[in-house]
């Protein structure tokens, strides 16, 4: 994205094609053009190139360090069944800590503990509001984020049972690492990296999320680095158990923009788009029921 501001989501170009893609990014669509308009504005002001030589991004801790991020979302959804259809809407709220263990030798070791309110409306079978405390989690990660070492508790629930499908799914992804990944090199405005998690399941299969990053401003002045990034987590839930069954296949896909304070060394604030889009086929005793579920939503974050 050089010469420009713009935003973009992560597609594929088809094979054979010609067109030119900003690397194998896209320019968004009516439906996820949000948050170009809201942010077109600050990337503009805050489009100063990177040196020459490019800026390096690293994490800088020292031992005891804590912080806290507070995180709020909001999602619309709408649910076919049976030739019907319904909509609803979930509201969050999480609060995590932060601590540095250790620091030393190019790496970090972070506990996190936190906790999640949520609020539904005109969804059947979904309380209309639950809280509930996040896994407490121990990741070492070096000074770009890579992942070094998980320290995960054991799964609290039935990893058999189809019934506990939230805490299943929540096992998987409050596995998500602290730190987010930053490139092992200097970059310029427009480079883009890859960086891979890999999540395990309740049931101990490993899946592997990726993400791509890209450098879509740097603030000189401020020591401002702002990355995009786009992920996208597969769901892949299958269980049987007591003459009921639930499948669930589909994906939640992600579009974040992270402000880094390059001096400080640490993400200081962030905002994203969230989409959902998956089936989910249950058995009951020979029951056969379908539902479809389409999403979108923000989520914000502030470090404090």
């Amino acid at each position: 994205m050089r010469g420009g501001v713009a935003s973009y989501y992560w597609r594929p170009a088809p094979a054979g094609s010609c067109q030119q893609s900003q690397g194998e990014y896209a320019p968004m669509n009516r439906r996820t053009i949000w948050p170009a308009i809201l942010l077109a504005g600050m990337l503009a002001a805050a489009a100063a190139a990177a040196p020459d030589d490019g800026v390096r991004l690293a994490y800088k801790f020292d031992k005891g360090a804590k912080w806290t991020v507070d995180t709020t979302s909001s999602l619309s959804m709408m649910v076919s069944l049976m030739g019907g259809v319904s909509t609803g809407s979930v509201t969050s709220s999480i609060t995590e800590t932060y601590t540095v263990e250790a620091a030393g030798d190019g790496q970090f070791t972070v506990t996190r503990t936190g906790k999640e309110m949520t609020n539904s409306q005109g969804l059947a079978n979904v309380p209309p509001m639950s809280e509930r405390e996040l896994l407490t989690t121990t990741f070492t990660q070096s000074a770009t984020g890579k992942i070094v070492k998980v320290g995960l508790p054991a799964f609290q629930g039935d990893a058999n049972d189809p019934n506990d499908l939230s805490k299943w799914i929540s096992y998987s992804m409050d596995q998500t690492p602290p730190l987010l990944r930053l490139p092992d090199q200097a970059v310029e405005v427009g480079d883009e990296w890859e960086g891979e998690v890999k999540f395990r399941s309740p049931d101990g299969k490993e899946t592997t999320v990726s993400s791509k990053y890209r450098l879509v401003s740097y603030d000189a002045a401020g020591k401002k680095a702002y990355i995009y990034q786009v992920t996208r987590v597969p769901l892949d839930f299958d269980r049987n158990a007591g003459g009921l069954g639930i499948k669930v296949l589909g994906d939640v896909t992600s579009r974040s923009l992270y402000t880094f304070d390059v001096a400080a060394g640490r993400v200081i604030q962030s905002t994203s788009t969230t989409s959902l889009d998956f089936t989910t086929d249950i058995d009951a005793m020979g029951n056969q029921i379908r539902l479809i579920t389409f999403g979108m939503g923000t989520v914000n974050g502030t470090v404090n």
